[in-house]
């Protein structure tokens, strides 16, 4: 008998309601009385405990499936990119190594996103801190586009060409709780679980209903001249809006004016870009995204998945190859607690420890022992206890609860995993993060380790060293994963 068995039960309910699920298990072994009230009162708690963190409905959720949710990680501090990284610090300030061309990585002096008046193409090859960038709780980033997702729910659009880098916060975007992109799109997630997408929407991708954007479409400037005026600015101020977002109509006018101005009316006749953030119509209650090169899952808070866009390669996992412009339900589960999107691959993570791939697998991408595509969830064996997945074009890391990291898919420039292959025997790795031909690992005491390519200096090594397949013949070597010296995240 200690003096926490003294407690009335209800200052006990209102300790354990502030308390960590962690803490809640330590108690139960120190106290008796805490230990046949946790005994009775361990699922409500945790329900409670987690609805702080996550918005998946809870109440059909046993205590191994509730202790199991606390493993799986929100925000990536580590982000592999296409030739450079991004690490979030523990003070949520960003550092970042690798190519820095055209100031996409740390961005030019003048702009007060980079270091002071770095050469457009610098390559940086330690990590270095980005000044003027404070409070980032997440970031993803894919080729001339990172979203930033900051502590106040805001979001920073950087979008960078050969003479600029712009960033700015996107209009009407506040309380957002989570980010994802693709080379055309992205969308983000409100925290009351609705979707804004914008960027390209020509393979249905944004699930709008169509393959149609919201932009304006404009007169040639060359043929301005030939019109009457009222009927350019007709032409210049045309979109979809004007006719109720009726496809046929919208098309039936477009149809008209073009013939009017080419004398022919034949080709793609629609502008499928939305330039500015737009509410999906189609989906409510969302509590994860993740889009790939033409299509996106999106996880609802009741274990199930919405899939939408190209399904060339079977990647909605409907059992067809038809796309989708409307978001449909991925039948026959109710279970899902993660998602990852590749090029033209998903992996859906269930609830009963059970990792499942469809879509393109040419080079070995969903684990399954060989290159057939498939076009319904498959079931990838022998992982076991997984808390994270990481996917990135045609690339896959999947880590487990002791901290072991497994891979499949095309790694590196030369060798492809067809199962899942055991690649580092570091400890105690906390996160995991592939980009387009390299990967970083998170240590829980902070370090990270890299392997793959260094020819942009993405590894951050202080070294030009090209590390190139951490695997040959199939036979994978940890040891070739290399730490970035003097660096610590949780500094």
């Amino acid at each position: 008998m200690n003096n926490l068995d003294t407690l009335p039960i209800d200052v006990l309910k209102l300790i354990c309601s502030n308390l960590t699920h962690k803490s809640i298990l330590l108690l139960n072994k120190i106290s008796i009385v805490f230990n046949e009230f946790i005994k009775t009162n361990l699922r409500s708690l945790l329900i409670e405990n987690l609805s702080k963190i996550t918005r998946l409905t809870l109440s059909s959720y046993t205590i191994k499936q509730l202790l199991y949710l606390y493993k799986i990680p929100r925000y990536n501090r580590i982000i592999a990119a296409h030739g450079f990284s991004f690490f979030i610090m523990k003070n949520n300030q960003v550092y970042g190594c690798g190519s820095n061309e055209s100031g996409k990585l740390l961005g030019p002096g003048s702009y007060g996103y980079g270091l002071v008046e770095p050469s457009p193409y610098d390559m940086i090859n330690v990590p270095k801190l980005i000044p003027n960038l404070n409070d980032v709780v997440q970031i993803e980033t894919m080729f001339e586009r990172s979203l930033m997702l900051m502590k106040d729910g805001t979001l920073h659009v950087f979008v960078f060409n050969m003479e600029t880098l712009n960033s700015q916060i996107k209009p009407h975007l506040r309380n957002i709780i989570y980010i994802t992109t693709s080379i055309n799109q992205s969308l983000a997630l409100t925290n009351n679980g609705q979707v804004y997408v914008f960027g390209y929407n020509g393979n249905g991708q944004l699930g709008l209903g169509d393959k149609l954007g919201n932009s304006t479409i404009i007169v040639p400037y060359e043929l301005q001249d030939d019109l009457t005026i009222s009927y350019a600015t007709l032409y210049r101020t045309l979109t979809r809006e004007m006719f109720d977002n009726n496809y046929d109509e919208y098309q039936r006018v477009v149809k008209i004016l073009i013939k009017r101005m080419y004398g022919s009316s034949d080709g793609e006749l629609y502008e499928a870009t939305i330039k500015t953030p737009i509410l999906n119509p189609y989906l409510s209650d969302i509590v994860d995204i993740s889009t790939g090169m033409t299509h996106t899952l999106a996880l609802t808070n009741n274990g199930q998945v919405y899939v939408f866009g190209s399904n060339e390669y079977g990647q909605l996992g409907l059992g067809d190859h038809d796309d989708r412009y409307i978001p449909v339900i991925l039948p026959h589960f109710t279970n899902i607690i993660n998602i990852a999107v590749g090029n033209y691959s998903s992996l859906i993570l269930t609830t009963d420890d059970h990792l499942y791939g469809f879509g393109s697998n040419y080079f070995g991408q969903l684990g399954l022992g060989g290159n057939k595509s498939k076009n319904v969830p498959t079931l990838i064996q022998h992982l076991h206890n997984i808390i994270d997945i990481s996917l990135r074009y045609e690339h896959v890391l999947v880590l487990d609860d002791k901290g072991q990291v497994y891979a499949f898919g095309k790694i590196g420039h030369d060798t492809n995993l067809y199962v899942p292959t055991l690649i580092c025997k570091i400890d105690n790795i906390i996160d995991i993060s592939v980009g387009a031909n390299h990967s970083l690992l998170l240590t829980a005491d902070g370090f990270v380790y890299g392997f793959g390519c260094n020819n942009n200096d993405e590894l951050g090594l202080g070294t030009d060293e090209y590390y190139h397949d951490i695997c040959d013949d199939d036979k994978c070597d940890p040891y070739a994963m290399r730490i970035i010296p003097n660096f610590n995240i949780f500094m």
